[in-house]
């Protein structure tokens, strides 16, 4: 059941031009706080309080504040209590020409909002500045004194009072009080002699420390003090103390700021680098070593799932992966398997166990396939279970087949849900002791597929550059354009060294004899090993474009006009145009004379 809290979040996304749909139990919105082109906010009831969840991370403060909302307006109970808030104080933060930025506005019961100076509630981009700006880059500039005090109410209580502020001294504040300093403000204090005034509590203190560590690069000196009486600098002045009877608590900050800090970590030094003896790599396939977490992409149909069930066998019996490649030893795998059926994958195995002579005792202890279970990473509960379960089988291999299903991610080029995706939820299960090894499946992009030339592999992964660089390893894998039965495989990246070449590995049935001539129920098998160049012809899909190279191939060394092309082959100038932008042994040549003809030749 919606709450009033859901009704006025949903509201303030609608006002803001976020409109929210209606997604399972919840809604999904473009998310306020970022520049979302996909909807990447959840919002659902959680009783008595709206959930906002924004999976490219921004946090709840900025959701609501981009909203012109504050974290009270999540809870139900607030509805009332925010229909009858009354404002008591707006406070107007201005840029160095005094040009107002926007307000910080005070209501009682006790809450504080932010607006900009038309009113309007979302702040989202505006520049955040020092409270009396103007003021305090004055004083700053003529050595003067500027007192950092927790809140716009302290601030004004001492620029107001005729005997305090004389124009030597002023008093400023950051929006959002304790816990909200930036770095970027202590540049406006430079030259200053600085005076935080710490509010005698645990979140002001801690707040002193962060102002004091920030502002001593850049102050001509600074210090802390407290209010002799009562919590803050008006409490200080309205029992009537003066500015000397404030209590230096400098020593006391630093200490405090230094005892809180970690402690610095180990390094290694040159000796131990020089001198240790460290393992040789343990390479399970060619640019995959234990430790790795490594994608495998490729296209529908190029039998990616095959490939993960055939390795994944032979490191849980011990046997040569492929048939070609030794292991040392057995490995327990698992295998999360969420795009086919159970039934299918469970013939898949069967087929292969007959094809590779694995009997049941061979991986009775090593071998376990996790279907279709409806794991999804961005459900915490989930992925505990999947760390509870690689850590309950002691698995030192696990293939996640595949990330469109299992990730969440609903745009596989959103660049920072990509990163999230490894670093929030599979670079965690490195944690499991016993893990040695982590395969990603993925599909390609298929709208790449359509275009002329694919000398470039990687172009072919969704996302590319962002999987690339959150793996250690990447493989392709491909048809072969010419025999059904072989893929390409080939290393997009490697850790470290160089990339191994490309190899062939064929697919064999009960209708194609293995190359002893023996019948193979089922098998993948390496084949050989291949030039790049040699990959890259293997799968190159034949296109319009190679029609027109071909057609100028076979009548080299003839030129044409792009008519006599088109009526030649049926094809369109476009095609012409870009078969010459990929294929460089095109040339075109314009006669002398006649600067109106244009000439194709190879």
């Amino acid at each position: 059941m919606s709450g009033p809290a859901l009704s006025r979040v949903l509201s303030a996304l609608s006002a803001h031009g976020h409109e929210a749909r209606k997604n399972g139990s919840g809604f999904m919105a473009r998310c306020p706080a970022h520049d979302d082109s996909t909807p990447s906010l959840s919002v659902s009831n959680g009783g008595g309080k709206c959930l906002v969840c924004c999976h490219a991370g921004c946090s709840t403060a900025d959701i609501v504040a981009a909203l012109g909302l504050s974290e009270r307006d999540l809870f139900d109970e607030s509805s009332a209590q925010s229909a009858h808030m009354i404002e008591v104080a707006s406070y107007t933060y201005r840029d160095e020409s005094n040009v107002p930025l926007f307000q910080v506005v005070r209501y009682a019961p006790k809450d504080f909002r932010q607006r900009q100076p038309d009113g309007t509630p979302n702040v989202k981009g505006v520049r955040k500045v020092l409270y009396n700006l103007p003021a305090v880059l004055a004083v700053a500039a003529d050595g003067g004194t500027v007192l950092v005090v927790e809140g716009e109410k302290d601030a004004d209580r001492f620029n107001h009072d005729a005997d305090l502020a004389d124009g030597s001294i002023v008093a400023t504040c950051n929006a959002g009080g304790a816990g909200k300093w930036r770095d970027d403000y202590s540049p406006s204090l430079k030259g200053a002699h600085v005076v935080v005034v710490a509010d005698r509590d645990e979140p002001g203190r801690k707040h002193a420390a962060d102002v004091l560590r920030s502002v001593r690069p850049y102050a001509a000196s600074v210090r802390v003090v407290e209010a002799a009486q009562g919590k803050d600098l008006s409490d200080h002045l309205d029992a009537g103390l003066g500015l000397g009877q404030l209590v230096n608590t400098t020593d006391a900050t630093e200490k405090g700021a230094a005892a809180s800090e970690p402690e610095p970590y180990p390094t290694l030094t040159i000796d131990w680098i020089l001198d240790a003896d460290i393992p040789a790599p343990t390479y399970l396939l060619p640019g995959i070593e234990e430790g790795d977490t490594f994608g495998l992409f490729g296209p529908t149909g190029s039998s990616k799932t095959l490939w993960t069930l055939a390795v994944g066998l032979a490191l849980a019996a011990g046997r040569p992966i492929l048939g070609k490649y030794e292991i040392s030893r057995r490995y327990r795998v698992l295998m999360l398997s969420e795009e086919d059926s159970t039934a299918r994958t469970m013939r898949r195995v069967r087929r292969l166990c007959a094809c590779m002579g694995i009997d049941r005792q061979d991986i009775q202890d090593t071998f376990h396939v996790l279907s279709k279970s409806g794991f999804l990473a961005t459900n915490p509960t989930a992925l505990d279970r999947l760390r509870r379960t690689l850590d309950h089988l002691k698995a030192e291999v696990t293939f996640i087949d595949s990330i469109n299903q299992t990730s969440g991610i609903k745009a596989l080029k959103d660049a920072e849900a990509v990163r999230e995706y490894y670093r929030d939820r599979i670079d965690p299960l490195r944690a499991v002791p016993s893990l040695r090894l982590i395969c990603t499946v993925g599909h390609t992009n298929k709208s790449v597929w359509n275009r002329v030339q694919l000398t470039d592999p990687e172009a072919l992964v969704f996302g590319s550059q962002d999987f690339l660089a959150a793996t250690d390893a990447s493989l392709l894998i491909r048809k072969h354009q010419k025999e059904p039965n072989v893929r390409v495989v080939e290393c997009l990246k490697v850790r470290d060294g160089e990339k191994p070449n490309p190899v062939e590995i064929e697919i064999f049935n009960d209708r194609i004899a293995s190359p002893d001539k023996t019948t193979c129920p089922f098998a993948l098998l390496y084949r050989r090993d291949l030039q790049p160049d040699e990959a890259s012809e293997a799968v190159r899909r034949a296109t319009k474009e190679d029609a027109v190279v071909d057609f100028l191939r076979g009548r080299a060394p003839a030129r044409f006009t792009r008519k006599q092309i088109t009526e030649a082959i049926s094809v369109s100038e476009d095609t012409i145009n870009r078969a010459a932008r990929n294929y460089p042994e095109i040339k075109t040549i314009t006669p002398a004379g006649k600067p109106g003809l244009l000439w194709w030749e190879l």
